[in-house]
């Protein structure tokens, strides 16, 4: 009896430790499609240069040309994402089999 109860009180624990995962999931997937699509436009990002009878007068905003963000950095950035991602696969696919 106490084994019965032991093992209903494991498959619930699978169950929502399943569950959790699948969102975490979902996210991890959502936020690797969009860090994809912000770093791919970024990479073809172009300047609208607009002139202002000011310029002259001053150093300039501070930068120069479009912002790229950091593509070098990005790629560690998915990579990582992409790890967790296999992580929280592994947990649904043992949830799967364990409940």
């Amino acid at each position: 009896n106490q084994t019965e109860v032991q093992r209903t009180a494991e498959k619930g624990e699978n169950l929502k430790a399943a569950k959790t995962a699948k969102e975490g999931l979902s996210a991890i997937q959502e936020a690797i499609a969009i860090l994809k699509v912000f770093y791919g436009r970024a990479a073809r990002a172009t300047v609208l240069t607009q002139a202002s009878p000011v310029s002259a007068d001053t150093s300039g905003p501070g930068f120069e040309g479009a912002y790229t963000g950091n593509q070098e950095g990005s790629v560690g950035v998915i990579k990582l994402l992409e790890v967790i991602k296999s992580d929280f696969e592994r947990t649904v696919q043992d949830g799967a089999e364990r409940g």
